[in-house]
């Protein structure tokens, strides 16, 4: 399918606009990408600049691509099969979602599975790194995914990060993201 700038198939859609959520925003308008957002903050959107969705379900069906930056596995949950979620949207244009929450990576499996019944390629993107280093360029991507929908979010992912490390499918960025969280708590711990 092609893309124009303005046709509203050629954005991408971000869910989750808090600190890390409006720094990835920020990279993709970067490069060029325009984005509409939602956030359970109205107001988030028009701060960045960018359009503001009513819902997930609207988002998804304006756009194909989605990235989402949530505070947990439930949010995650809730924003893809809600009542108003993602795959609720009766006209979707949705192919495929980039999930960037710090989740479970059971429930990050469960989802991908739920989400490629109806369709849509599941890609979860861990960030290693603050939201300062994602808007500098130098937060790491742990990503876990099928060969297919890495292929499908490699645009978007190396306009996120130009360090991006393929761990194998969905659940695997997670539990590198939790390895590497203990490791800089035990290194906390000790200093």
């Amino acid at each position: 399918m092609s893309r124009a700038p303005g046709d509203g198939r050629s954005a991408t859609g971000m869910i989750g606009l808090g600190l890390l959520g409006s720094a990835i925003a920020q990279r993709l308008l970067e490069h060029g990408l325009e984005v509409v957002g939602f956030d359970i903050d109205p107001g988030r959107a028009p701060e960045l600049g960018i359009e503001a969705a009513d819902s997930p379900a609207q988002l998804a069906a304006r756009v194909e691509r989605i990235v989402l930056c949530l505070p947990d596995s439930a949010a995650v949950e809730e924003v893809c099969g809600g009542s108003s979620g993602l795959l609720s949207a009766a006209a979707s244009r949705l192919e495929l979602v980039i999930d960037c929450t710090t989740g479970d990576p059971d429930r990050s499996e469960a989802l991908a599975g739920r989400m490629g019944g109806a369709g849509i390629a599941f890609v979860e993107a861990e960030v290693s790194g603050s939201s300062e280093l994602m808007l500098s360029g130098e937060a790491a991507l742990l990503v876990g995914a099928e060969r297919g929908s890495l292929e499908a979010a490699a645009e978007l992912l190396n306009a996120l990060s130009p360090v991006v490390f393929h761990l194998g499918p969905v659940g695997a960025g997670a539990k590198m993201k939790l390895v590497s969280n203990l490791a800089v708590g035990l290194n906390r711990l000790v200093l």
